[in-house]
């Protein structure tokens, strides 16, 4: 009975022919010949009384050392010796044999194999230069046991591929006196393989099913010289592997097993079994496995896989491994199609995340009253749209992002999956495939929103499917901020927050015209002469504070540090009117309460700014990065100019997304307007080079605006009647 069969024409044919191209490369009658024609050429030159050209000689000293790689390879690969192949094993008795780190004895009355190890000082050396750690398999029985369940998957594993377990089994593993491991083995009787060419092909396709498997592939290796020996020939004539344990760590691995290898950070390789792609081929073959092999052999072969995990998890825990972990961590800075599988893992079920939080927020809100029956079947009916359907599923897309990656890289991720998506469905536009969908959801404001730190998890709410349907979006985004904000949800007033962003789009504000632009100035004059006495105030200590700065010569007092000092005042204030907002029970107007996320948002980022410019931390962390770890320059040492962007992309989305509270006549409102058009002078200026006096100007004025906005809404949060407030947006919101 054959002990294993090639199942598919294709198969042979590959096998076959990655066979003769090995035996083509090192072919030592190739390679004589390759020597006898570069030793032509160079007679040719000498021949002719002309120097001997560099690339002639080259040829003659590349051809010579063909030869005597083809050589070597030949005498490694050299087939078993007749009177070795056709000697018999004895019918009893002990015999000792081994290699250069192993001692075996085979015990023919008690059909065992006992091995021990005591390696060499060069292989001792060799395994503790690559992992930092004693030879494993003399006294580590963590990897001792791995050895043995590794043969327990691979014999299982053979016997799903060919019908019969190739794979002599592991019967005992114990420690002598001295805590040297003995590893027991079931004694194969045979000869080494005889039919040279047979053992060479079953060779050649376990190493591609051990590849496919995860299974290390060297002691099977068909580029292993000396793996025909790990293999018994019976008297049927069929084979069994004795040996998977290795004796040296393993230098060679083919091109795609390497980069696998690094990539799972088990390069140099060991007997290791990668377990991801292992769990993955078994979850695949599943259905498969079980009809081959049964469900109780199905589950010994699970069983056993999951034991060897363990088992190697312990036995890598006890080693540093430092040269894995280095060139693994070096590898995933540049592994490419790693970084899109990554993607993929991370928005795999996105649709479903999204759905998910979506249905269980509008239950709550259902519960809570902010919903009827009626409404809240409506929105369940209507995250079926196709249009909606696609919106939430990148939402959901974004927001598994942003967990892992933080900024910029999640920026970054956010913003490049957008413009990736759209590029697909403008080619499949071109395609004939259509592109409607993907236009209307994979839009440019939506790819800029989702660099704004933190808050670009929720850009798609931009998309014009979610706009329609502003309540999805608003519950998706409500639900994960209880998820996220957790005890901060009620504190920070983030339902009101999200109540108005459900609100119908008819109800917010919009820029008024002309005419209503020209009816609005007297209310607003009113109202900076109502505010007047917060400006006199301000606008006195900060020149104040300037002069006396000037006039003290204070060290390190620049234009820039007073630009700091402005925003962190600015924010301080902001913090105090947002705090004193809620305090006089402001959710009573869902437009105010709103806004007041304008000026508490505002505030944090003021404060930021102040903190980072005043104290020079992004400086700081930039030189850092850019002496140290400077991998990527666009993110490790970044030019002054992406700073002031990202500051200006931050202020722009606030703004724009709570650009009713700028509509409203109070003098708050009007002193942030011309707050945000010094602050994009000044980035303007900043971003086109302007240096000197008109830049410290520019700063000064945008500082002292800010200051003056933000300490005015604090005087207008403490000291107005709240019955003042509530017309405070009418003519924004009027039609």
């Amino acid at each position: 009975m054959t002990t294993w069969t090639h199942r598919h024409t294709a198969e042979q044919l590959g096998i076959t022919g990655r066979l003769a191209v090995r035996s083509l490369v090192f072919d030592p009658r190739r390679a004589a010949l390759h020597l006898a024609v570069a030793f032509a050429v160079a007679a040719v030159y000498t021949a002719n009384n002309e120097s001997v050209a560099w690339w002639s000689a080259a040829w003659v000293a590349l051809a010579v050392g063909d030869l005597g790689l083809a050589l070597a390879w030949r005498r490694l690969t050299h087939d078993t010796p007749a009177d070795a192949a056709a000697a018999l094993p004895p019918a009893s008795g002990i015999v000792m044999t081994g290699s250069i780190s192993s001692t075996v004895r085979l015990d023919y009355d008690a059909g065992t194999a006992e091995k021990s190890y005591e390696p060499t000082r060069a292989v001792r050396a060799l395994y503790r230069l690559s992992f930092q750690a004693p030879f494993p398999y003399r006294s580590n029985m963590a990897a001792v046991r791995a050895a043995a369940l590794r043969r327990e998957v691979a014999g299982r594993l053979t016997g799903y591929w060919f019908g019969e377990n190739l794979v002599a089994p592991a019967l005992e593993v114990r420690t002598t006196a001295d805590g040297r491991a003995v590893f027991v083995t079931e004694l194969v009787r045979g000869t080494a393989p005889r039919n040279i060419p047979a053992a060479k092909a079953l060779l050649a396709e376990l190493t591609t099913r051990f590849a496919e498997s995860g299974l290390p592939t060297w002691q099977v290796g068909s580029y292993n010289p000396r793996s025909v020996g790990n293999l018994i020939e019976r008297e049927d004539g069929a084979f069994r592997i004795i040996d998977l344990e290795s004796n040296l760590v393993t230098p060679i691995l083919p091109p795609r097993q390497l980069a696998r290898a690094v990539r799972a950070g088990l390069y140099p390789s060991f007997d290791e079994i990668d377990v991801r792609r292992l769990d993955a081929y078994l979850s695949a073959e599943r259905d498969s496995i079980v009809a081959t092999l049964g469900d109780e052999g199905a589950a010994e072969l699970f069983a056993a896989a999951s034991a060897y995990a363990a088992a190697q998890a312990e036995w890598h825990a006890s080693e540093p491994r430092i040269a894995s972990k280095l060139l693994r961590f070096a590898f995933r800075l540049v592994d490419v199609p790693s970084w899109v599988r990554g993607a993929r893992r991370l928005t795999q079920g996105s649709e479903q995340l999204a759905d998910s939080f979506t249905r269980n927020g509008i239950a709550a809100w259902e519960a809570e009253g902010r919903l009827t029956s009626t409404e809240a079947d409506r929105l369940r009916d209507s995250l079926a749209l196709p249009e909606v359907s696609a919106a939430t599923a990148n939402l959901g897309a974004h927001m598994a992002m942003t967990v892992p990656l933080r900024f910029p890289l999640g920026s970054i991720a956010r913003a490049g999956w957008t413009l990736v998506m759209r590029a697909r469905g403008e080619w499949n536009a071109l395609r004939g495939r259509g592109a409607g969908s993907a236009r209307e959801v994979h839009t440019l404001p939506v790819a800029l929103a989702a660099l704004v730190p933190g808050a670009g998890a929720f850009a798609y709410a931009l998309a014009k499917p979610l706009r329609k349907q502003r309540a999805i979006g608003a519950i998706a985004l409500d639900e994960a901020l209880r998820h996220v904000t957790r005890g901060g949800y009620r504190t920070l007033h983030f339902d009101a927050l999200t109540l108005w962003m459900a609100r119908p789009a008819n109800t917010i504000a919009r820029f008024p015209r002309r005419r209503r632009i020209a009816a609005a100035v007297p209310q607003r004059l009113g109202a900076l002469r109502a505010g007047l006495p917060a400006t006199v105030a301000v606008v006195a200590a900060a020149s104040t504070a300037i002069a006396t700065a000037a006039w003290l010569e204070v060290p390190g007092m620049t234009a820039t540090r007073g630009l700091a000092l402005a925003a962190a005042g600015a924010g301080a204030a902001g913090l105090l009117a947002f705090r004193g907002f809620w305090r006089r029970d402001g959710g009573a107007d869902l437009d105010q309460a709103a806004g007041m996320f304008l000026w508490g948002g505002g505030a944090l980022l003021l404060l930021g700014m102040g903190i980072d410019y005043g104290f020079g931390v992004h400086a700081a962390v930039f030189e850092f990065t850019a002496t140290h770890a400077n991998v990527f320059p666009m993110l490790t040492d970044p030019s002054e100019h992406l700073v002031t962007m990202t500051y200006a992309g931050m202020a722009v989305a606030l703004a724009g997304g709570f650009r009713h509270e700028l509509l409203a006549s109070r003098a708050s409102a009007t002193f942030l307007a011309v707050a945000l058009a010094a602050g994009a002078t000044l980035a303007a200026a900043t971003l086109a080079g302007v240096d000197g006096a008109p830049l410290a100007a520019t700063r000064l004025v945008a500082g002292i605006a800010m200051l003056i906005a933000f300490v005015t809404r604090a005087a207008e949060v403490h000291h107005r009647p709240a019955a003042e407030d509530a017309a405070a947006i009418e003519l924004a919101c009027a039609a």
